[in-house]
């Protein structure tokens, strides 16, 4: 994962999962996509694949919300996409009437890498890493927008992880600082038991607030994240895991008060 660029803005809360929908869990090169024919099967299958009636932009292949929920996000997006101004060059905008995109993609557990014994901080980079490669491989192959005005939110169930990431296009207005605040306000929402639709749909409203400058920020101390490192092409946690660090582009920002806690009792237990 060393070779992925630095130039997309990222959001981590706590830790995602995805691979084909075996034991294992899914894998980026695996996952469908929604805007896909249904007669696509296999890897990266269409929309049926990702249990949609239709072409969408929301992806739920293992069933985390109804029929229903996904169908109010799927209107919420299309709204966001109508009511937000298109950011691209005017050549674009004369015939794209449509501002900025969102896609949503849902998974019980992402694929890890077998790496044997791991002890906490091990296997909370393995997740952060895995999270952000997810999201970025969906960032590059959905094909969202037309000027990488497009935005990801990825949420993995039973790793307790949502990240957001933007294209470089959205990312020069919902910055790391926007992204950071919303997820956090948002993140109770996201657990097993919990309304995750109402979750991410109050995602998608600061999101699009926030690009349309309607968002008013909180007035509060920067949260105690995990970090990750710029040094270099180096993608390596670092190695205090209470620490805030931002630098956009070069930016990640995490909230792991959930994952830290989940891997805390699976070791202790």
């Amino acid at each position: 994962m060393s070779g992925l660029p630095w130039t997309v803005c990222a959001v981590i809360l706590t830790v995602v999962t995805v691979c084909h929908s075996t034991d294992g869990g899914w894998a980026p090169k695996d996952y469908p996509n929604p805007r896909l024919s249904a007669d696509r099967t296999g890897a990266n299958g269409g929309y049926a694949a990702c249990k949609r009636p239709e072409k969408s932009y929301i992806c739920d292949p293992d069933n985390i919300l109804s029929t229903d929920e996904a169908n109010q996000i799927d209107v919420l997006i299309n709204k966001t996409m109508y009511e937000t101004t298109c950011p691209c060059s005017l050549n674009t905008c004369r015939t794209q009437k449509t501002g900025y995109v969102i896609g949503v993609a849902l998974v019980r557990k992402m694929q890890l890498e077998e790496e044997g014994e791991l002890d906490l901080q091990e296997e909370i980079a393995q997740s952060l890493d895995q999270s952000r490669l997810f999201a970025y491989t969906l960032e590059q192959t959905w094909g969202l927008g037309q000027c990488e005005e497009d935005i990801i939110i990825f949420f993995s169930l039973e790793d307790n992880a949502l990240y957001t990431m933007t294209g470089d296009t959205a990312r020069l207005i919902l910055d790391a600082r926007y992204i950071g605040e919303i997820s956090m306000k948002n993140r109770s929402n996201f657990a097993a038991g919990k309304d995750i639709a109402a979750g991410v749909m109050r995602m998608i409203d600061g999101y699009r607030d926030a690009v349309q400058g309607n968002y008013q920020r909180m007035r509060m101390e920067p949260p105690k994240v995990a970090a990750l490192t710029d040094a270099s092409t180096s993608l390596q946690p670092h190695t205090t895991y209470l620490t805030y660090y931002i630098r956009c582009p070069t930016v990640v920002f995490t909230a792991l008060a959930a994952i830290y806690s989940t891997l805390l009792q699976r070791h202790s237990s």
